[in-house]
């Protein structure tokens, strides 16, 4: 075997190391952000991201978990202080086209600039997804919930 031959060899394999690290890594974050594992515990965590994903539980970070992981969605946890799971679900459709939603106003903007804001993001969701937004009166006849 030549030097060329066992540096490639180990250039490869370090490559692979190296991605596998980056899901790894992309995981851990994956599964901090979004509440899978606590921060405020230390230990082995009872984590439930493939159920919750609708996935089949392998117990490994397979290909189809990390798949899911990359996948673009909202930045809510998905697990509540309790580690109780929350009511929406990753990767579903709406069974409907016109959605409603409700505006929990924060202190630091006016109302008036809050709405225009996210009437103004909507829009864009509505102008390439073939959905429609409009503004609930209350929370409990929204389909999303902003706060």
């Amino acid at each position: 075997m030549t030097l060329f031959s066992v540096l490639f060899a180990v250039f490869l394999s370090l490559t692979f190391v190296f991605a596998e690290d980056d899901d790894k890594t992309m995981a851990l974050k994956y599964l901090s952000q979004y509440h899978y594992v606590s921060p405020a515990r230390s230990g082995n965590h009872n984590v439930k991201t493939a159920t919750f994903a609708g996935l089949p539980v392998t117990g490994e970070l397979d290909d189809a978990t990390i798949k899911q992981m990359k996948k673009p969605r909202c930045g809510m946890p998905d697990v509540d202080e309790d580690g109780r799971a929350k009511r929406y679900k990753t990767g579903s459709k709406w069974s409907k086209e016109q959605l409603k939603y409700f505006v929990e106003h924060g202190a630091d903007l006016p109302h008036s600039t809050q709405d225009s804001v996210f009437e103004k993001a909507l829009k864009f969701w509505s102008d390439v997804s073939g959905l429609s937004f409009s503004k609930a009166s209350n929370a409990r006849e929204a389909d999303l919930k902003i706060r």
